[in-house]
């Protein structure tokens, strides 16, 4: 990732001269979590959060933006943590990009504007560890702006499935997963699982795009804060398990299609026209053709695959 310039162009965040500032960290943490028809996930995913915030001598709160669920995950969720969790209510078609972007902006408000608060992005599948909350509180103990994105890992084979990203080949969209190391590492990119910031800082960002249908809104944060200094890092080490959704096998290429291009796709027309524009505004057009002639180009040979073998 390319380093902040010397200077500081209007609207850039840069941290203060001077050594890093030692500190015990803040004592206050919100996580933001959006959930749909996922009851015990959702509930096991708030408590080891808590769970692992106690450890970590955090004063934990979270706000869970419940988008129409239909078995009880409010309900469940009130009934378990009681005032420590806010549930705020859609009608099933805010999915996670608007989901988290309401979530974020009710965890802000209740700060308010003086708070150096930490800011916990956690998806309801994410299965912390014990010491999670505490690693990712020591990445944020310097004070120093940055985007903290935890990797999580298979719970069968233990491999990284989310996290930090690196920038891979020319398309601007192009990113492969970065194995988490021994030490931070800056990365490009980051799937939005979990994420640790300082309250102060996202506002600072402007917050979570909910314009996005679904997916993209936490690449696009990472590349917002990249162009203002901000780094974003990969810590060092796992954070929880958080299997991979499989792949569906029984589709035929026409369902796989509509999906890919659907509201919950990773190629949503007008999700995918809204990021190119930012990452590539000269060239966003071609790259944004490019990108469905190359899934049918892909589709095919594996279509072709199949029945060779």
């Amino acid at each position: 990732m390319r380093a902040a310039a010397p200077s500081t162009p209007p609207g850039r965040i840069r941290p203060a001269p001077g050594p890093a500032r030692r500190t015990t960290g803040p004592t206050q943490l919100i996580a933001i979590s959006a959930c749909h028809n996922r009851r015990e996930l959702t509930v096991r995913a708030l408590e080891r959060a808590f769970r692992s915030a106690a450890r970590a001598g955090v004063e934990a709160s979270a706000v869970l933006y419940d988008d129409g669920s239909t078995d009880g995950t409010a309900d469940s969720v009130v009934r378990e943590f009681g005032s420590r969790v806010r549930v705020l209510h859609g009608d099933g078609s805010r999915f996670w990009a608007a989901s988290m972007a309401e979530a974020e902006r009710s965890a802000l408000d209740a700060l308010g504007p003086q708070s150096d608060a930490l800011l916990l992005w956690l998806n309801d599948d994410v299965v912390l560890d014990e010491d999670a909350i505490e690693r990712l509180v020591e990445q944020a103990a310097d004070g120093l702006p940055r985007v903290i994105v935890g990797a999580v890992r298979d719970p069968d084979s233990a491999t990284t499935t989310y996290g930090g990203l690196r920038r891979a080949g020319a398309h601007p969209l192009g990113f492969s997963l970065v194995e988490p190391g021994a030490v931070a590492t800056p990365v490009d990119a980051m799937n939005g699982n979990v994420v640790l910031l300082r309250a102060e800082l996202a506002r600072d960002l402007g917050g979570i795009d909910g314009h996005f249908s679904h997916a993209l809104a936490d690449i696009d944060y990472a590349a917002r804060a990249t162009r203002r200094g901000v780094p974003v890092v990969l810590a060092p080490g796992t954070f929880g398990t958080c299997p991979r959704n499989p792949p569906r096998f029984d589709r035929t290429i026409w369902q796989a299609w509509r999906a890919h291009i659907g509201i919950k796709g990773g190629a949503h027309p007008e999700s995918a026209r809204r990021i190119l524009r930012r990452l590539a505004p000269y060239s966003w057009g071609f790259w944004w053709a490019a990108s469905y002639a190359l899934w049918w180009v892909r589709a095919g040979l594996a279509a072709l695959r199949r029945t060779v073998s």
